[in-house]
């Protein structure tokens, strides 16, 4: 796009998507069907699946409906609707990586405890035998 070029000014008003369409529409596919098959084999726990199957649907659903993309990438001020999914990527992966850090951040303070739990266990059994 031209850099000198007035942003779009209304949800109509962005070029049609092409082969981005495609390749979005087959990439949110493959990320549905990996996700089922993950869960099929036990590989990925049920408390994981609804996270990645509203994200393969939601990149689905905005691929398929350009109407929806362009409001979407309107309401956001992007110049184009591949920027307003990068965006929207973007965003998905912040909120996947604060998830983890709080579940890092509690399984640090488990392993904590429980380390600290054996360490008395063993000084009451040390204490135990010497005795």
């Amino acid at each position: 796009m031209n850099p000198q070029a007035a942003p779009p000014t209304g949800p109509g008003s962005y070029p049609a998507l092409g082969w981005e369409q495609v390749l979005i529409v087959g990439f949110s596919l493959a990320l549905l069907l990996t996700v089922l098959w993950l869960v099929r084999g036990n590989r990925l726990r049920e408390d994981y699946t609804p996270i990645w199957l509203c994200a393969s649907l939601a990149a689905f659903v905005l691929a398929v409906s350009q109407d929806l993309l362009h409001l979407l990438a309107w309401s956001l001020g992007a110049w184009t609707l591949s920027s307003a999914l990068f965006f929207m990527a973007i965003v998905f992966l912040i909120l996947i990586c604060l998830q983890y850090a709080v579940r890092l951040s509690r399984l640090h303070l488990q392993v904590k405890n429980l380390s600290q739990e054996v360490a008395l266990l063993r000084a009451l059994l040390d204490e135990k035998k010497d005795a």
